[in-house]
């Protein structure tokens, strides 16, 4: 699988629909790439659609049960990362929770399950599977 359609249908997924074009626009250019990481951070933009966010706190948002919750979604066992030590690279799930860092975004399954770690906060992106 082409892994940048990870990155495609995230934006059609999960973005607000206003920003979806800029986002991937950025995504696909390097220097813009990483100024759209840094927003990553603090979700100061507010790109993300909210209907899609679950946010996650306490021991929720501990690795293992990061990882657990996203395999009972149905994630792989390997995720496309966006931003983080790991940016571009398809990573081993658990790997990709724990080391990644902050700043990223884990695309599961494209445009249905997302995991993202920003300085501050951590979500689960999910849209319903067409099963």
């Amino acid at each position: 699988m082409n892994m940048k359609i990870h990155e495609q249908e995230f934006g059609r997924a999960f973005v607000q629909s206003e920003r979806r074009v800029r986002l991937l626009e950025f995504l696909s250019v390097p220097k813009k790439r990483r100024k759209l990481i840094r927003k990553f951070d603090h979700l100061k933009s507010r790109f993300l659609d909210v209907r899609f966010m679950i946010a996650l706190q306490g021991p929720a948002a501990l690795p293992p049960n990061v990882f657990a919750t996203l395999r009972k979604m149905g994630a792989p066992a390997s995720c496309w990362v966006m931003g983080g030590r790991f940016d571009e690279e398809e990573k081993d799930l658990l790997e990709a929770i724990k080391d990644s860092g902050d700043r990223f975004v884990l695309s599961c399954i494209p445009g249905k399950l997302a995991y993202m770690k920003t300085e501050d906060d951590e979500y689960i992106l999910s849209r319903p599977r067409a099963d």
